[in-house]
């Protein structure tokens, strides 16, 4: 009988554990709101924070990041809308495009929106290692898959650190 005590615990043990790291995993960064439920002022600031972020990891100068409608636009590996894109130009043109409605409509989440800056980051430097933006281009319209597998390595490596040092910024900036 003693042992059916001693199992029952473990168990009781073992569903409390399970419970705390399922908390625990449900919200991993402290603070991951859907983006239709936060301020345009809030997405556009986090925006910034992430491309700061990834400029300082790249060491580039920051790239222009703006928010356009691209529902008329397409992409060389894929048929259908995007959400966001890479435009190259000269040094001082290049810009990050987001559809930001687009991710508000679709219930993407801040965290979402942390890995697409990191993925147009990705792509923005991997166009600085060419002398001209258009052989970039060019070599992006013969091998897009290199680039959009490197872009979503990036996402992988970048994502959590990134919201991790925003969500710290944040409770800084609203301890202050």
């Amino acid at each position: 009988m003693e042992w059916y005590l001693e199992t029952d615990m473990m168990i009781a043990y073992l569903l409390v554990a399970i419970g705390i790291i399922g908390l625990l995993l449900q919200n991993r960064y402290g603070y991951n709101p859907k983006l239709r439920d936060m301020e345009d002022p809030h997405i556009m600031d986090a925006i910034d924070t992430f491309g700061t972020m990834m400029s300082n990891v790249y060491s580039l100068p920051p790239v222009k990041i703006v928010i356009e409608d691209l529902s008329n636009e397409s992409a060389v590996y894929v048929d259908g809308p995007i959400e966001a894109c890479f435009m190259p130009k000269d040094k001082n043109g290049s810009r990050i495009i987001i559809d930001l409605e687009r991710l508000k409509s679709d219930g993407w989440d801040l965290s979402t929106l942390c890995s697409v800056v990191i993925h147009e980051y990705t792509h923005y430097y991997d166009c600085s290692l060419f002398d001209d933006y258009k052989d970039w281009l060019k070599d992006y319209e013969s091998n897009p898959w290199h680039y959009e597998l490197r872009s979503k390595q990036s996402e992988k490596d970048y994502t959590k650190t990134l919201m991790k040092e925003y969500c710290e910024l944040t409770k800084q900036t609203n301890s202050l």
